[in-house]
């Protein structure tokens, strides 16, 4: 094992194993092993100017989260940096590398971060109803908007939608998530309706069959994130909303929705793709007078 032993750790192989490990293993997608590179090597250097032992202790890992908390950094991205060494750790520990993990009983800073923003139904059909549906590109944003709020896909699960993803016999939707991750998810019948309207006039445009994905630009090829973040935004300020929105807030509003009016939490997650529980309680904010409405409802003593 390299822990005691009389040389310093290759670091970088090490790194390179567990991020196979991640990649083939776990099907973690290639944004999330970058983000893993990065935070192991900015810690492995960091321990190669400050100490002269061989491997980094508790200790050692105390003092690089507390002096990133002296910078400034939030508490949410030193979890998330602590979280890759707990796991690169446990890895380590698993592959019979070191004896023990030296990150495991450091606990994770506190992270109080704001609820995110939802719009309620109303602001949603404020919004819808200002888009321009005499043109192709409106037709398109409707049809996008209502499926985001509908379904609540992520923004580069519709970016990436194509026409054999849609199913329009059944009213569903086959979504490739992170890591690749497939996932089947339902649309109503007023998504059906603007999906069909979209498909229609695509279908009439000379250059429709240009690209195999579904949302198209107007060039006839993948419609980008970007667009849908500027667009989302400009529909907000035109009828008076200053709510700081993004194409997110409506894959939240869903969620927030189906919690609100019952939905199980399990299904939430299988419908928003969170491989854990704990993502979608995040995501679904539920506020306090709902909260208040449950307890006096079913609680025996309220």
């Amino acid at each position: 094992m390299l822990e005691g032993g009389p040389y310093r750790i290759n670091e970088v192989a090490l790194i390179g194993d567990y991020l196979d490990f991640l990649m083939l293993e776990k099907n973690r997608a290639a944004s999330t092993l970058n983000a893993y590179r990065i935070d192991l090597t900015a810690f492995f250097l960091d321990f190669a100017a400050r100490s002269t032992t061989l491997w980094p202790s508790n200790k050692d890992i105390e003092h690089y989260c507390e002096d990133l908390t002296k910078t400034g950094i939030t508490a949410k991205t030193i979890a998330r940096k602590l979280s890759a060494l707990k796991g690169f750790f446990a890895y380590l520990v698993v592959e019979n590398v070191i004896t023990s993990n030296p990150a495991e009983s450091i606990e994770m800073p506190n992270s109080s971060s704001k609820l995110p923003v939802i719009l309620t139904n109303d602001e949603f059909i404020r919004i819808i109803s200002a888009i321009d549906v005499n043109s192709m590109g409106g037709i398109r944003d409707r049809a996008i908007l209502m499926l985001m709020y509908g379904s609540g896909p992520r923004v580069s699960e519709i970016c990436s939608l194509k026409d054999s993803d849609i199913d329009f016999v059944e009213n569903t939707l086959s979504l490739n998530g992170k890591g690749n991750k497939q996932r089947i998810v339902p649309f109503g019948d007023n998504s059906k309706i603007a999906l069909t309207e979209y498909r229609s006039a695509k279908l009439k445009r000379n250059n429709s069959t240009s690209s195999e994905y579904f949302f198209q630009n107007n060039r006839g090829k993948q419609i980008s994130r970007v667009y849908l973040f500027k667009k989302i935004k400009s529909l907000a300020r035109e009828v008076g909303i200053k709510k700081v929105i993004s194409p997110h807030t409506l894959r939240h509003s869903f969620a927030t929705t189906l919690i609100e009016r019952g939905a199980n939490i399990r299904a939430v997650q299988q419908l928003l793709g969170h491989e854990s529980i704990l993502t979608t309680e995040i995501y679904t904010h539920l506020d306090r007078s709902y909260l208040k409405d449950i307890i006096t409802e079913f609680h025996p003593r309220s």
